[in-house]
């Protein structure tokens, strides 16, 4: 495996001042390898997706997808989004889950083939609780066979 370039966040949770960590930010910008700060932060104020942020990964050909977590899910590369024209999701995806540091999601970069983690973005590398969720990132736009089917985002 190529050696990737680990990006850290650059913004942190806190609740009591309204602010939203940018972990995410940081995971795509590690596996897309580009410079986060090309990217706007992927939290609004109000706490949900901040749209700039999808349309930017948009116009450079990208998109974010997700899978549920199973336990049962085997650790290796043949899962195929089905949702996404057959797209195989990618070794290295975002983990999702609970951090240790408050009850608020937090990403981390995640080898689905060796199934542990390879970059905790937040300084102290403490990784997550459990995982929730698999985010991936797809092309975009989605394959013809999604569009077609009325899947694509």
């Amino acid at each position: 495996m190529t050696m990737l370039r680990l990006y850290d966040q650059t913004t942190f949770s806190d609740r009591d001042a309204g602010t939203y960590g940018d972990c995410c930010r940081a995971c795509v910008a590690t596996l897309l390898q580009i410079d986060p700060h090309t990217l706007p932060h992927p939290i609004g104020p109000d706490g949900q997706w901040h749209m700039p942020f999808h349309k930017a990964l948009r116009d450079i050909g990208w998109s974010i997808r997700s899978i549920d977590y199973d336990p049962q899910m085997a650790p290796d590369c043949t899962i195929r989004d089905q949702n996404w024209g057959g797209f195989q999701v990618p070794r290295l995806v975002m983990a999702a889950g609970p951090s240790w540091r408050g009850k608020w999601l937090h990403a981390v970069i995640w080898d689905r083939l060796a199934d542990c983690m390879v970059h905790d973005p937040h300084p102290s590398r403490a990784g997550l609780v459990s995982i929730e969720a698999f985010d991936y990132l797809g092309p975009y736009p989605c394959p013809d066979s999604a569009i077609a089917e009325g899947k694509g985002a």
